[in-house]
């Protein structure tokens, strides 16, 4: 943010309350369906936690503005830091959240993932997607390698 509205600060810190066991400040403000903090900055809706670095720690600019305490509710600018989209995917994965499909949490197995791979024309592709209870379309994605890359 370029500049501060007047009362800004105000209005941001009436929405969070301090967790003492975490140190985290749990936003109780609007959240996005991925569970982070929205916020009328005085110019348009963004980010609770992006407002928070910007508010108490200095600009923001094109960063992106990371948690270290991994929880996308907390606006506590000492758990909070910058970096790019690199690094956001670095600290992703080096702390074990990114996704990667697992046979208890599917509909397929990887045995299943391997006949679709092997399915020789459409025909047959489409028979094993109704077999298997899933698209067409999931089951091309299976077999050009976009789902399943890890089997």
């Amino acid at each position: 943010m370029a500049r501060t509205a007047p009362g800004l600060t105000e209005r941001f810190e009436a929405k969070f309350i301090p967790e003492a066991l975490t140190g985290c400040w749990l936003w109780t403000g609007a959240l996005s369906r991925l569970g982070y903090g929205n916020f009328w900055n005085g110019e348009r809706v963004d980010c609770a936690h992006r407002v928070s670095y910007g508010l108490y720690r200095g600009p923001v600019g094109e960063k992106k503005v990371l948690h270290r305490c991994d929880n996308p509710a907390c606006v506590n600018p000492h758990h909070l830091f910058l970096g790019t989209m690199s690094d956001n995917t670095q600290d992703m994965v080096r702390k074990g959240r990114n996704f990667v499909p697992r046979e208890q949490n599917s509909r397929l197995t990887a045995e299943q993932v391997k006949r679709i791979r092997a399915a020789a024309d459409t025909a047959e592709l489409r028979a094993l997607a109704e077999q298997f209870g899933i698209t067409y379309s999931g089951a091309y994605k299976i077999r050009r390698g976009d789902r399943w890359g890890h089997v």
